[in-house]
């Protein structure tokens, strides 16, 4: 199987917003299944937080990459995440 993008939603506990970019990066998502994801508590890793320059959450992070400091919109998620995919598959 080819290995697609990995996406990193970066999160703390009680941050509405990351609840609403976790259902978007999810429901994005299920059209691209080479593509994986996971939430990081920043509050868990901080190191992560600092790694990326994060001053405030959510921020979504595509292999390695920081695309979004903020919830970004469907159309721009998807176009980042078949960018990505893409050079995986190039």
């Amino acid at each position: 199987m080819i290995q697609g993008a990995h996406v990193q939603v970066l999160s703390t506990p009680g941050c509405a917003g990351c609840d609403q970019i976790k259902q978007l990066v999810a429901d994005v998502l299920s059209d691209f299944p080479e593509v994986s994801w996971e939430e990081i508590d920043l509050v868990e890793h901080p190191e992560v937080a600092g790694q990326y320059s994060i001053m405030s959450v959510p921020a979504v992070v595509i292999d390695g990459r920081l695309e979004f400091a903020s919830i970004p919109t469907r159309k721009a998620l998807e176009e980042s995440v078949r960018t990505f995919s893409e050079r995986k598959h190039a």
